[in-house]
Order: structure tokens, then C-alpha cells, then sequence
């Protein structure tokens, strides 16, 4: 087999439109060992047949793996195309097989989640929801395992141009999460509505924390948009300057940069 080549997979769709967003479910052994934050290089030649778009892993197991993205306004794009496609094909090949071609999975895990922090943001906007998913995930389970006083609390803020934000089934495994451990923030900004200011959210939930001890820490994982993390970055940095008794460390992922 020669490094990096495509390989076919038969793909028996798993397909979910919801609130803007296309789930896509793929029926491979590739992803199994991804960590939290990879991401997978897609290709479906019924669409292009040189086109390779870079997809978060949402979730992965020994047998798939699923993605997410956001279907195009330009109904020639490639997304817009891809996602009219499993649409009719969900809807009338359901026994038949779809070819995908996919890469890796690439990239570095996100390592922001680490026992030594005291609180976890995870600060996305659009589709950056997908890579924070299995490190959510990974906190909970850890913290299910062990003692009251070393769990960690998450804050999952996120902005997207999407209505009823809330309803999409990759936040409903949460629902029994207890708001000590997770609070989600959503941020529908489609009409006039802004999106998450990071400054203003670690005033807020700071609060809630006694920050005077030494060196409290804090990770916060950043994906969106280029001018979205650029804003998250600046506001950040003043914000450390402000509060140098809280130590912030932060990852970012651009999908422009």
C-alpha cells in the first residue's frame, strides 16, 4: 500500500440535517486510535474527485467514525453540493454504498483538558464545535472516576449563525450533566445577535471560583473563524494582564490561519 494513498471505504450512511449543520457518520477502522482535536482528510468522488476538505473528529469508535459541517449558501460549492447528495441518497440508496475516500487522522490532540487545571472554556464558533467534543467528553468521564475536590469544570461557549442551536443531538448526551460540572453558553447569532465575548465570559465565570489562591488555572481551547480567534487571543492577553493571578493557558485553531 503506498503511504497516504486514498482508500475506498464502503460507506453505509448514518445522515442527520440539523439546525444548519449536516452529521455524517462513516463506517471505518481508520479513526479508532484518533485523540481529541485530530482531524481526517475527506473525499467523496461523486462530488470532486480532487477536492479533499480537512473534517474534526466529532466522535470515533472501533467501527467509524462522524464529522459535521455547514452545507454552503453558493448551491454550487462543494458542501452545498455534498450535502444535497446524502440527502437523496439517505433517502433513496439506504441499502446501497457510497465511496469516501479519507486521510489520516492529522494533527496534534488538544492538551488543554490536563489534570492540572482548575477550570476548562472551550471558546468556538461554527463547526470548531467538532473538535471540542471528545476532549468534553474525556473531562466528564474523568471526572465520573474520581473524587469531588479534583473534578474539573467545563464551559462550552458556542457562536454559530444557526437558530435552535440548543436541539442538535451531539449536545444531547449532556442533558443529566450536572451545571457544577458543564455549562453551555450558546450564542445564536444569525440576525443582530453578537457572538461570545471571552473577556466578558471569564469575568462571569471566574466569579463563581476563588481565584485568589495562587496561580489559578485556567485552559481554554479556541476554534473558529480567523477573525473570531483573533478577537478570543486579544481579549485573552488583556485579560491576563488584568488578573495575573490567573493563569490561562491556550490553544487555538483557526480555519483561515
Amino acid at each position: 500500500m503506498i503511504p497516504g494513498k486514498p482508500i475506498p471505504i464502503p460507506f453505509r450512511i448514518t445522515y442527520d440535517c440539523q439546525c444548519g449543520y449536516v452529521v455524517v457518520t462513516i463506517a471505518t477502522k481508520k479513526a479508532n486510535f484518533a485523540r481529541p482535536g485530530q482531524f481526517m482528510r475527506v473525499n467523496f468522488p461523486s462530488i470532486s474527485r480532487l477536492e479533499f476538505h480537512p473534517w474534526s473528529i466529532v466522535y470515533k469508535s472501533e467501527t467509524s467514525v462522524t464529522f459535521m459541517f455547514s452545507a454552503g449558501k453558493n448551491t454550487y460549492e462543494w458542501s452545498a453540493l455534498l450535502a444535497e447528495k446524502l440527502k437523496q441518497f439517505s433517502a433513496i440508496a439506504a441499502n446501497e454504498k457510497l465511496v469516501v475516500h479519507l486521510q489520516g487522522p492529522y494533527g496534534k490532540e488538544i492538551g488543554v483538558y490536563g489534570n492540572n487545571q482548575d477550570l476548562v472554556i472551550f471558546y468556538v464558533g461554527g463547526t470548531g464545535l467538532a473538535a471540542c467534543i471528545q476532549a468534553i467528553n474525556k473531562i466528564l468521564a474523568r471526572n465520573d472516576a474520581t473524587t469531588e475536590d479534583k473534578r474539573v469544570k467545563v464551559i462550552l461557549a458556542w457562536s454559530a449563525r444557526k437558530f435552535k442551536m440548543a436541539e442538535i443531538s451531539l449536545l444531547q448526551s449532556w442533558n443529566g450533566v450536572s451545571n457544577d460540572l458543564l455549562e453551555l453558553e450558546l450564542f445564536e447569532t444569525g440576525l443582530s445577535a453578537e457572538r461570545a465575548n471571552l473577556d466578558s465570559l471569564l469575568k462571569k465565570h471566574l466569579l463563581d471560583f476563588d481565584t485568589s489562591i495562587q496561580d489559578f488555572l485556567v485552559g481554554i481551547f479556541i476554534c473558529g473563524p480567523a477573525s473570531f480567534t483573533l478577537d478570543a487571543l486579544n481579549h485573552a492577553y488583556f485579560f491576563s494582564l488584568q488578573n495575573p493571578s490567573i493563569k490561562l493557558s491556550i490553544e487555538m485553531e483557526s480555519f483561515d490561519l
